[in-house]
């Protein structure tokens, strides 16, 4: 009698089921690189610096609004010793806020709010307290507004409401201010796009800007996505290549291949009149049977 045969499977060795995960692993992990990632939002710019500002009153000359946008931290607003008061500051174009930053005086405000408006008629409020701590405050807000302000309704002296710096942040051009696939430019690099709004008031105020400040934190870089731009006026530099000299080629001879005499490659039709002459008399002596510097031969008569 003969044992049944074996009907079963065999198991694969070892090394073959480690090599069947691993092509199993890299095709899972193929496709999750295929998957689309949210693009990197670009670092908020500070956008206050430099902007026109306005204010309800000042304390002295030596306080006015500008000072809390010029970058300075040792110089202040402060308003007047009395309930509201109010700064505010003019982004010169709609922009995306996201952050306010509030470098307090010792004369803080421990009662205030931060309000949004595009036309600077309607407000709406984006952040307020009423236990404000003074000191260095960064607040995180939401919204779109050209027109940011800050209205103090409390005081935590008997001096006025007083910043050191009153600074917004955010994004301008309609959002993200970056190349697709180019990341974050940095805060002095704006690119623009055909849709940009305001674009020649943006040229105009970093060309005066740089008119006082070529370098430093004043010295931007411009970037203009592909597109028709109407009605803006920037002023391009443009190096011209030198022009190369003309080439001078020597003229050859008519169906022969052979350079042109002197005359013809100088424009002129005729030799010059003392070259011509030069030339009979050598005709002529070797029509006498001469040569050049030698007398012509004497000829014997016959006998």
């Amino acid at each position: 009698m003969y044992a049944p045969p074996n009907l079963r499977r065999p198991l694969p060795p070892a090394g073959r089921r480690a090599g069947v995960l691993a092509v199993v692993a890299g095709l899972v992990l193929s496709l999750l690189a295929l998957i689309p990632q949210s693009p990197a939002s670009a670092a908020p710019a500070l956008l206050s610096q430099g902007r026109t500002v306005t204010s309800s009153s000042q304390e002295n000359d030596g306080t006015p609004a500008s000072a809390a946008v010029d970058g300075n931290n040792g110089t202040r607003w402060s308003s007047a010793f009395s309930d509201p008061q109010w700064i505010k500051v003019d982004l010169g174009a709609a922009a995306s806020v996201s952050q306010i930053v509030l470098r307090w005086e010792a004369a803080y405000s421990t009662a205030y709010r931060i309000e949004f408006s595009s036309d600077d008629t309607n407000w709406s409020t984006a952040y307020s307290t009423t236990t404000g701590p003074g000191g260095t405050q960064t607040l995180n807000v939401s919204g779109t507004a050209r027109y940011v302000r800050l209205t103090g309704t409390a005081r935590a002296t008997g001096y006025g409401h007083s910043l050191w710096e009153f600074q917004v942040f955010g994004t301008t051009g309609g959002g993200d201010p970056q190349i697709p696939g180019g990341g974050d430019l940095g805060p002095n690099v704006l690119v623009f796009d055909p849709s940009t709004p305001n674009i020649q008031a943006k040229v105009d105020e970093i060309f005066k800007k740089q008119e006082s400040a070529q370098f430093g934190s004043d010295r931007y870089a411009l970037m203009f996505k592909p597109g028709t731009y109407n009605d803006i006026n920037a002023l391009a530099f443009s190096r011209e290549p030198r022009p190369q000299p003309r080439q001078r080629h020597q003229p050859l001879g008519r169906l022969t291949g052979r350079p042109l005499p002197p005359h013809a490659r100088q424009g002129r039709t005729q030799p010059r009149p003392e070259r011509l002459r030069m030339g009979q008399r050598r005709l002529h002596r070797r029509q006498q049977g001469g040569s050049r510097g030698t007398a012509p031969p004497r000829v014997s008569p016959s006998r």
